[in-house]
């Protein structure tokens, strides 16, 4: 996504310059991942011990923060330089998520089946993230001119969608 925003930002495509804008997205993405699960481990246990909800409820904060990094990204992501706020609002939301998932699956399941529903719940999004990856980018080739491969990266050819 950052490459090919870049690209859609700039005239001349400079590829360590595009590696960097990379790097940058995966930073920020790292640094929320982090805050992510010190976030939601402090609310979901101030929420627990004071207010004696269980920990599921924060599920809910967790599922606003994911909707709230996709319409980022949908509304507010035009070009490379604004994809930081996508990158760091789905850092959040993942960090929170595999932060609280495996206390939530204790509390429900308990500890005598933790490890295999932790498998389960661990394992779930192979199949519909490999399934969305495969689709992405088949779009991206799908409007691709197979004698220009560069081409991928040109306004044009983002412009025009499935």
């Amino acid at each position: 996504m950052a490459q090919v925003l870049y690209a859609k930002s700039i005239d001349i495509y400079d590829a360590i310059d595009a590696a960097r804008w990379q790097a940058d997205q995966v930073s920020w993405f790292s640094v929320f991942n982090c805050s992510g699960r010190i976030f939601i481990g402090l609310v979901s246990d101030f929420t627990k011990s004071r207010f004696n909800f269980p920990r599921s409820y924060s599920l809910v904060l967790v599922s606003a923060i994911f909707f709230l990094s996709q319409v980022t990204t949908a509304f507010i992501v035009d070009d490379i330089r604004h994809l930081w706020v996508a990158s760091a609002t789905l850092g959040l939301a993942q960090g929170s998520t595999y932060s609280l998932f495996p206390n939530v699956c204790l509390e429900w399941f308990g500890m005598a089946h933790f490890s295999e529903n932790w498998g389960y719940l661990s394992a779930s999004p192979i199949v519909a993230g490999n399934l969305f990856a495969l689709l992405f980018g088949w779009n991206l080739d799908a409007h691709t001119d197979l004698t220009n491969p560069a081409s991928a990266f040109k306004p044009s050819s983002l412009e025009k969608g499935i």
